[in-house]
């Protein structure tokens, strides 16, 4: 099998993966809660947590590892390509309300036209790369991105449970009240995920 195609395989598992365990974990939420509801909304009252991303994949993760005790918003929609997504007015907007507790982005350069932008909030208010965790040995870093590192960990799965933690990790920091659920949810979700990492080794092997 090819690079390609096993890229190709790792991508589009993820997509559904995440899609489901986002699925599950809203249904267990909502049992739990004794109601049906959006899986970012609480049971009761206001989200503990408003947070913004850049991409849908992260907002996956936040939704799953979330749940009902945060509200997310992804500024990019599907089909978007980060590498050359400028931010409009309104997404700034968003992103600096007083409102947004928490922002978070891939970083490794993925969303290269926001840097700027990211930087200058990051003065104000907590804004992390999901990546930031990741041990910088463990990234590919190809001649074709110049020495820079490879921003797609999600075509590694087991990368992207590491981002899994680190977003669990953020929103214990920012909702200490809700940390049991959020150890739980996320438990769950790299459960899900670690599923997915050792069937895309079998496949590949």
């Amino acid at each position: 099998m090819t690079v390609q195609k096993t890229l190709l395989l790792v991508s589009r598992r993820l997509v559904l993966i995440l899609a489901a365990t986002t699925a599950t974990l809203s249904v267990s939420c909502d049992a739990d809660a004794g109601g049906v509801g959006p899986p970012t909304a609480p049971a009761e009252g206001s989200p503990a947590l408003r947070v913004v991303v850049t991409t849908g994949m992260i907002e996956d993760i936040v939704a799953g590892v979330g749940a009902r005790h945060v509200a997310v918003e992804a500024l990019m929609s599907e089909g978007t390509d980060p590498h050359f997504y400028r931010p409009s007015p309104g997404d700034i907007a968003k992103l600096a309300a007083k409102t947004t507790d928490i922002i978070f982005y891939n970083g490794l350069h993925l969303e290269g036209k926001m840097v700027a932008v990211l930087e200058d909030l990051g003065e104000r208010k907590r804004v992390v790369a999901v990546t930031d965790g990741i041990d910088r040995s463990r990234l590919r870093a190809p001649s074709e991105f110049q020495n820079q590192y490879d921003p797609h960990v999600w075509f590694d799965v087991s990368l992207w449970i590491e981002c899994a933690k680190s977003v669990r990790d953020v929103l214990i920091e920012g909702d200490a009240e809700h940390a049991a659920d959020y150890r739980q949810q996320a438990a769950r979700y790299i459960a899900e995920l670690t599923k997915l990492h050792h069937q895309v080794v079998l496949d590949i092997a």
